[in-house]
This record gives C-alpha cells, structure tokens and sequence, in this order.
C-alpha cells in the first residue's frame, strides 16, 4: 500500500484529556496547528514500457486547522523523496520557482459532536495552489479527536498535473499520467 498512515504520525503530548462525546466547536481548541505530518504524491508510470506507481513523500508540511471553520496548509514540494534520485531532481525543478503547495479552505466542517478516538468522514473544498496556479480542489477527510484533545487528519485529493503547469513526461523512458493522487496525514495541536 502507497498510501499515507496514520500510524506513521507520532501524536503529540498535550496535559489535557478527552473521552466520550465531545460537543464541537465547544470542546475544542478554536485552532489547532500540525506539529508532525506526511505528505505524499502518487503518480501513474510506465518505465520502459513496465507499469509502476511512482511515490514520493516529505515531512515538511505546516498549518492550521479551525474546527468549523478554515483549514489551511503548506507542503515544501522541493522536499519530496521517492525511490528514484533521477524523479527527485525532476521535481526539484519543476518546482524551483514556486516550492511551496498550499490549500486554503473554509469548510473544516467536524459533525456538531464525536466520539473520543472515533474518525469521522467529510469532505473540504478549497484553493489548491501549486506553481503559482489555483484550482479549487476538494479533499476527503477523515478526522478523529483524540484522548490528548488532539486531532489527527488523512485527507487525499486528485490533481490533474498539467493544470498546474507541471510537466507530464510522454516519451523515451518514462510515460507518465496526467494526473497524480495527493495525501496527507498529521497531527495538530492546540
């Protein structure tokens, strides 16, 4: 499985305690901030001809989250690492001019109450900004309330790659689709 885990996201420690139904927003923090994620693309390839998924990920994404309300984030894009160097250098310079993905949305919208360590489902539409170009771009989210009165968030889009002026190899030794899966999973704070 390419996909991000949830339980590669260390939770951070907080002093307060959470169980049971919580009333949302009342029994939250009014933002929380990630303290630790991952974010990862996955792209459809053909090396010579041999179908393949090509997977890079980073740990450097940053932003906030308010419950009820906005839900904004950043992804280092230069910092992505698969398992092929030659990709790497490849995104590294797609994005030399504009390193920064960001998404901005306005509907981190949790249901008016949880249970304590349950995920709930939902969906985020927002500004999705890569190489200085935005899309609206909406996200499916799964969310849980911790015991520590934290949150932990997975949450994947869909990106066609040429929207974003990123360009789509179609030749000699790799062919790639024009489209890529995006993840992201984290832990935030109050």
């Amino acid at each position: 499985d390419d996909g991000v885990s949830s339980a590669a996201i260390e939770p951070p420690t907080t002093t307060a305690s959470l169980s049971g139904a919580v009333d949302i927003p009342d029994d939250l923090a009014a933002e929380y901030n990630i303290v630790s994620g991952l974010a990862t693309y996955s792209v459809e390839e053909e090396l010579q001809g041999l179908p393949t998924v090509g997977v890079g990920t980073t740990e450097t994404i940053s932003g906030s989250i308010a419950p009820g309300g906005t839900f904004d984030f950043t992804i280092d894009l230069q910092s992505f690492v698969s398992d092929q160097s030659r990709r790497d250098a490849k995104v590294r310079e797609w994005f030399s001019q504009n390193p920064d993905g960001t998404f901005s949305g306005e509907s981190f919208d949790l249901p008016s109450s949880a249970q304590v360590g349950e995920a709930v489902a939902f969906e985020v539409t927002g500004d999705l900004t890569v190489n200085g170009i935005t899309h609206a771009s909406t996200w499916a989210i799964e969310a849980r309330v911790e015991e520590n009165a934290t949150l932990s968030v997975t949450g994947e889009t869909f990106i066609v790659l040429s929207e974003f002026d990123i360009p789509v190899l179609d030749g000699g030794f790799i062919v790639m689709e024009d489209g890529a899966t995006i993840e992201v999973a984290f832990s935030a704070a109050p």
